[in-house]
């Protein structure tokens, strides 16, 4: 936790911020993508673009597991 003086003179500490890495907006880009094109398959029939949409939020949540390895590593080596 980061130390900081409040505006009353009184020290605090506050959590530090939560930054989205590369791979956290990749996956979160991808399976919102996906979830789109899913419901357009399921949509329109189209078992292809249903497909592909699975795929691609798969893919999402690739990305976004990558990111969660990167923050913990981030976080280990703190």
């Amino acid at each position: 936790m980061t130390p900081f003086v409040s505006f009353f003179g009184q020290v605090q500490y506050r959590k530090k911020e939560f930054v989205m890495d590369r791979e956290h907006i990749k996956g979160t880009a991808d399976k919102a993508k996906g979830a789109i094109k899913d419901t357009a398959g399921k949509v329109t029939g189209d078992k292809e673009m249903e497909a592909e949409g699975k795929l691609v939020k798969a893919k999402g949540s690739a990305h976004k597991a990558a990111g969660d390895v990167k923050d913990a590593v981030r976080r280990k080596t703190e």
